[in-house]
């Protein structure tokens, strides 16, 4: 059903800039469609790897993830970690948006090493959506995509972004 209120033509503006839930909020808002669905088909049509986690009080209510995010080791009514920037923020009663920042991979994940980027939307009434960016450790920024039997054999290396 979201599909037929935003169809990808409406959609595609918003997967240009880095992911933020600012951005799904606007597109929400101009959509008119819910902060959690409008988030789903965010997730479904972004190419980054990206996750949304639904809490309230401190507590999961379920998580979803686009194809290419690794795995979410936290599960419904899990607490949300103590290392997570989502439970620093419910922990301080704060009601706001916190900044997209880098987080603890372990906080979500089973990979410690991964590079993760944690904001965290918290509302007055308990609940919580954080998304959830990495950087997959087989990335390349300079990558355009191309058949890569086209350009200079090279060894695969670890990319930060920064």
């Amino acid at each position: 059903a979201i599909s037929l209120l935003a169809p990808g033509y409406k959609v595609t503006p918003f997967l240009s800039a880095d992911p933020d839930i600012k951005t799904v909020q606007k597109l929400s808002d101009d959509i008119n469609v819910s902060l959690e669905a409008t988030t789903r088909h965010f997730l479904a049509l972004n190419e980054e790897p990206l996750a949304a986690v639904w809490s309230l009080n401190g507590r999961i209510r379920y998580s979803v993830r686009s194809k290419n995010f690794p795995w979410i080791r936290v599960g419904k009514n899990e607490l949300l970690s103590s290392r997570s920037i989502a439970s620093g923020a419910i922990r301080n009663g704060q009601s706001d948006l916190t900044e997209m920042t880098e987080t603890n991979g372990a906080a979500w994940t089973e990979s410690p090493d991964l590079e993760l980027f944690e904001q965290t939307r918290v509302g007055n009434n308990g609940y919580a959506l954080t998304l959830l960016w990495a950087t997959l450790p087989n990335e390349d920024p300079d990558d355009d995509g191309g058949p890569s039997e086209l350009g200079t054999p090279e060894f695969r290396t670890r990319s930060r972004r920064k």
